[in-house]
């Protein structure tokens, strides 16, 4: 029997939920130990998980009682962000520098 080979850049949690069920796509973006840029993403996988949820729900087709939870998790998410923020520099006669939160796109404006 070989060992597994599950990738090595995930988080812990990555392993328990893949064992459970593997046939399930489990989302890089809540599951990798690293960002777009290569950092490392300090943000709870449970919180990164709620985030994906909120985006799959925000297309999802509605109904009152799904608007309602896709309501009640955004106001949930936006008031407790746990911000991963993504530097970027000024880009002349288009965008000022600023940096932004990878999970809820808030910006900070650095001038």
């Amino acid at each position: 029997m070989s060992a597994p080979s599950w990738p090595s850049d995930v988080v812990p949690e990555w392993y328990s939920t893949h064992e459970r069920d593997p046939k399930v796509l489990l989302p890089r973006g809540v599951f990798d130990k690293y960002g777009p840029g290569g950092e490392v993403i300090e943000t709870p996988t449970d919180h990164r998980l709620l985030w994906h949820l909120e985006n799959r729900l925000a297309l999802a087709p509605s109904t009152p009682y799904m608007q309602e939870t896709y309501s009640l998790l955004l106001s949930y998410l936006q008031a407790n962000c746990q911000h991963h923020w993504r530097d970027y520099e000024a880009e002349a006669g288009y965008c000022e520098a600023h940096r932004q939160c990878l999970w809820c796109n808030d910006v900070e404006w650095k001038s």
